[in-house]
C-alpha cells in the first residue's frame, strides 16, 4: 500500500497515450486500485495485455455484483445500464469497444479519460450519445461475417470490485513496472 493520492493525482499518475491499442479495461482497474491506496499503473504488456483484452474478463468482474445487459442495439444497452448509476458512486462500465470509469453528477453522466497524450484531455468528461458513438464505438448493430450478434455490456460499482476477495490478485496482472509500460507520458 502507498499513501492515498487525490483523484487528480491518480489521473495524472496513470494517464498517457496508449502505444499498444487498447488498455481501457486495465486502466479502469488501475484507477480503482489507486483509489484503494495501492501503487499500480498499467499500459498493456505481458499478462496484462492478454487478460484485460478479453471481454470475458469484464463479464467475470461484473459477477461480483454488477449488471450484464444484452441486446442487438448497443444504445439500448447503454440506456438500460445507465439507469442503475447512482449519484456519488463510480462504476466500471463497458460499451461498444471501450471500458471506462463513469459517474453521475446531477443529471449528467461523466466518463474518465486516461489514454490521451495531452495532459489537459485526461480526466472526467461528459458522457453523451456522441461520445458513446465516437470514443466508445457503440453501435446500433454489430455484425460478424454479415450476421448480427448480441452485444453484451457490463456495469459494476467500483466498491464492489475493490471489496472482492480476488481484487488484489487481479491487480497482480497489471504491468506496474514504469520502464515496461507502453505509453507516451502526457505533456
Amino acid at each position: 500500500m502507498s499513501t492515498q493520492l487525490s483523484e487528480d493525482e491518480i489521473i495524472q499518475k496513470i494517464s498517457g497515450n496508449d502505444l499498444t491499442i487498447g488498455s481501457c479495461a486495465s486502466q479502469a482497474l488501475t484507477y480503482i486500485g489507486n483509489k484503494c491506496g495501492y501503487d499500480v499503473r498499467d499500459f498493456r504488456g505481458a499478462d496484462s495485455r492478454w487478460l484485460f483484452g478479453q471481454y470475458t474478463t469484464s463479464q467475470k468482474i461484473a459477477e461480483a455484483g454488477g449488471f450484464v445487459e444484452c441486446d442487438y442495439n448497443g444504445f439500448k444497452i447503454a440506456d438500460r445500464l445507465l439507469r442503475n448509476v447512482e449519484e456519488g458512486k463510480e462504476y466500471f462500465y463497458t460499451s461498444g469497444e471501450h471500458a471506462a470509469i463513469i459517474r453521475k453528477t446531477g443529471k449528467k453522466f461523466e466518463y474518465l479519460e486516461t489514454q490521451s497524450k495531452h495532459i489537459d484531455e485526461n480526466g472526467f468528461h461528459p458522457l453523451t450519445v456522441n461520445v458513446l458513438k465516437k470514443r466508445f464505438r457503440t453501435t446500433k448493430t454489430r455484425k460478424l461475417e454479415g450476421e448480427k450478434f448480441l452485444q453484451k455490456e457490463v456495469l459494476i460499482e467500483t466498491s464492489k470490485i475493490s471489496d472482492s476477495p480476488n481484487f488484489k490478485e487481479l491487480l497482480g496482472y497489471l504491468n506496474t513496472d514504469p520502464k515496461n509500460q507502453k505509453r507516451e507520458v502526457p505533456k
